[in-house]
């Protein structure tokens, strides 16, 4: 875009000059090359303006956007299609209806590939298109709460940027309107915008549904409202205020707890009960992935019983999908054995219909020998709240047995055959270890190209896996199989530290990203293992820091600042930690804010960061001896070159223990 203003400005210089060239006794020929000016001033005009629009829709946009939707699984061929049935309820209220649809059912029913299929469907926009009129153009939106992912998954925050992002993408027009303060900025300030808040996201809805020039009808489809991990009937409540709008429907899917019992439940023509509707779904599901097997369809044309297994298989799952599949990967293994239909039923009837005795027997199949590789797995994975990196789980044997050795690792960034390598080691390892339990999912996103951490990613196989896991009993029985000294949190510590010696620069304007968002993790890590246990990962934390400064002596900073990981650490809470980097050395304080640029700096796009220590780092500070005094920072005014940082505070170390508390809990405001 900036490009294209160059060479329109570029062409109209070329047009001046041979408006000047040309003789007065051709006015007509400078009339034309005046409208022509202008006509290039307009488009200079609208590509800046085009170019502020993507800039607030860039700032809107974050990677875990679409991570759900890619993680969730195709539906399989027939299985959902019924919901398209002429005399179905949903299509009637897509077609013709206004307010909220709810979608219900079993955990594990099948309740997001569902919601996932009706987004994916050329039919849905076509029979909105009915509902919206030929005045109105269509608009569809889509969210999926993930209470087993990253933070922002499982937020009103995530659900509200995604939402309003989608809507302002259909309708770009409007965007100097709703957000007069983010487009009165946005010709400014380039890369580093401000992080949305609530508020500022509830009033640009507001103006979008409220705006006379709005000439589109949205439909919002909102999956898992169950797993939102705040108050539910507040969200309930927020939901309603949208359905109450004309230009906005709503189809919502949940389990049928209370509290969506009591304010959906008296939709009568506006509600579907998915286990009522997935018997037929489940037979085809069942039959095509045995079919498919040559040793099933072998099986199959010489014993009549072979039916009569997928019929019970459907009569027993009780309208639970995720019971289905479990069963039948079983079976499939079970054709890998040889077994013929009578073991093949043999094995199904051991399979408990219940979904948590059903984990527990797979947790109780592992061998005894990777009982320990197992139950140190499942907690690394509880315990981070989010989908982690393939790669981190390459060196997990290895931290097992040597926990320090991670510490010695060289910085080697990975070529493409090791990532290769890794994903097929990991995968077998995680197979063994916890067979169906986790999986590893292919899960490229915008902000992931180039970031190997990033594309292959380890997470469970449904949310109902670890609500099973973090029950008490079961919870316990994994940290004995850990072994005593097994903590999870300094575990991902490690593994990460590992990983972020294996990154290599990203292919996108950030070449750090990948070590920010790995970094991430870690502080998340460290907090929880401070927070526990009252100490702090200093050697690994301090590790980190060596090797991002390897890339970048300023690669923690985000934003137009020059951050110092120790003030990175005092954002994520880490108390310990920033008592120990300030023990070790006088880390000068600026008695600023903000902390200018050095010249030439290269920046990330994540946001900008308040910085709440100066630029030198650590290793720059001067040694001062015990008991003496500090030297007087010079004065602003006196500063030689107006780009350097303002004037620094060192604290003594008989002050630094007020200070701390002061300093950490002005980081984490």
């Amino acid at each position: 875009m900036v490009r294209q203003a160059r060479s329109l400005e570029d062409l109209t210089n070329v047009i001046q000059a041979a408006r000047l060239a040309s003789t007065a006794s051709d006015p007509n020929l400078q009339v034309h090359m005046s409208s022509i000016i202008t006509g290039i001033d307009a488009a200079k005009q609208q590509a800046v303006e085009l170019q502020m629009k993507l800039r607030i829709l860039s700032s809107l946009h974050f990677p875990e956007m679409q991570m759900r939707h890619s993680d969730i699984h195709d539906a399989y061929r027939g299985t959902t299609s019924w919901i398209f049935d002429r005399d179905s309820d949903f299509k009637v209220w897509l077609e013709r209806k206004d307010g909220l649809f709810w979608v219900n059912g079993k955990a594990g029913s099948g309740k997001s590939t569902l919601i996932k299929y009706i987004c994916d469907h050329p039919d849905t926009e076509k029979l909105l298109g009915v509902w919206a009129g030929r005045k109105h153009t269509v608009g569809i939106a889509s969210w999926y709460f993930w209470n087993a992912g990253y933070p922002v998954q499982k937020t009103q925050l995530g659900l509200l940027q995604s939402l309003l992002f989608q809507m302002l993408r259909r309708c770009p027009n409007l965007i100097p309107d709703v957000l007069p303060d983010r487009w009165a900025t946005s010709a400014t300030s380039h890369d580093h915008p401000d992080p949305w808040t609530r508020r500022e996201l509830l009033s640009a809805f507001s103006g979008v549904l409220q705006h006379p020039k709005l000439s589109t009808r949205f439909c919002f489809f909102i999956d898992g409202l169950d797993e939102y991990e705040g108050d539910h009937y507040t969200l309930i409540q927020e939901l309603q205020e949208l359905v109450d709008t004309s230009s906005i429907k709503l189809c919502v899917s949940s389990r049928p707890w209370n509290a969506f019992t009591s304010a959906y439940g008296h939709l009568t023509d506006r509600q579907l009960v998915l286990q009522n509707h997935s018997q037929e779904g489940m037979r085809a599901y069942v039959q095509g992935m045995l079919e498919q097997d040559p040793r099933f369809a072998r099986l199959s044309s010489v014993d009549p019983n072979a039916q009569d297994l997928v019929t019970e298989i459907q009569e027993r799952a009780q309208g639970v999908f995720l019971w289905v599949f479990l069963v039948v990967r079983s079976l499939l293994r079970g054709l890998t054995e040889a077994d013929d239909i009578a073991m093949l039923q043999k094995r199904m009837r051991q399979l408990p219909t219940d979904l948590e005795r059903f984990f527990q027997q797979i947790l109780d199949s592992v061998d005894d020998v990777y009982q320990e590789y197992t139950a140190r797995t499942l907690l690394i994975v509880l315990e981070a709240h989010q989908p982690l990196s393939m790669l981190a789980f390459w060196y997990l044997d290895v931290d097992l047995e040597k926990p320090n050795y991670l510490l010695r690792l060289v910085i080697r960034p990975l070529a493409d055959g090791d990532v290769d390598k890794a994903r097929v080691i990991v995968t077998s390892r995680l197979n063994k270890w916890c067979r169906d339990l986790l999986e590893v999912n292919w899960n490229p996103s915008p902000g992931s190209l180039g970031d190997v951490a990033e594309l292959w990613k380890v997470d469970f196989l449904h949310r109902t896996v670890r609500d099973f896991l973090f029950t008490g009993e079961v919870y316990r029985n994994l940290l004995e199989r850990a072994g005593q000294n097994f903590i999870p949190s300094l575990a991902t510590c490690r593994l990460y530290l590992a990983l972020a010696k294996w990154l290599r620069p990203a292919r996108h304007a950030d070449g750090l990203l990948p070590l920010h968002r790995t970094t991430e993790v870690m502080m998340r890590s460290a907090r929880a293992y401070e927070e526990r246990h009252h100490d702090t990962p200093c050697l690994l934390l301090d590790d980190l820091d060596r090797v991002g400064r390897t890339y970048d002596p300023y690669w923690c900073a985000k934003g137009p600042s020059r951050q110092t990981f120790v003030a990175l650490a005092a954002r994520h809470g880490l108390d310990l930690y920033v008592k120990h980097a300030i023990d070790q050395q006088n880390i000068p304080v600026t008695d600023s804010l903000s902390v200018p640029t050095a010249k030439g700096r290269q920046h990330s796009p994540s946001g900008s960061i308040i910085t709440l220590i100066g630029s030198t780092t650590s290793q720059d500070a001067p040694e001062t001896q015990a008991g003496a005094e500090e030297p007087a920072p010079e004065r602003a005014g006196h500063s030689e070159n107006n780009s350097e940082p303002p004037p620094a505070i060192y604290v003594k170390k008989s002050k630094r223990r007020a200070f701390i508390a002061k300093f950490t809990r002005s980081a984490k405001d």
